[in-house]
């Protein structure tokens, strides 16, 4: 499998499916968005990942908002929303 130059978002990174499949897109040259909401365990896969190809990029974790709106800050729920999905 050839992903160079691909983007590809992994969402559920930090375990199981997700970090196998992060496992394979990384080893095939992807360039890939690695989102959970582990924060702890998915820092620490996204950081050997980056490590082992050489670079990597801003590690974003959302909120708890992002999967119970708060109705006095809709915007930013959305927001962190659309980090969840």
């Amino acid at each position: 499998m050839q992903l160079e130059n691909k983007r590809i978002i992994v969402t559920g990174s930090a375990s199981g499916m997700g970090a196998g499949t992060l496992r394979s897109y990384v080893k095939a040259g992807a360039n890939v968005i690695a989102m959970d909401t582990q924060d702890d365990l998915g820092r620490q896969v996204a950081h050997r990942y980056m490590k082992a190809s050489g670079g990597g990029s801003i590690i974003n974790f959302g909120s708890i908002s992002g999967q119970r709106p708060e109705p006095s800050a809709a915007s930013y729920s959305t927001a962190k929303g659309a980090v969840h999905s």
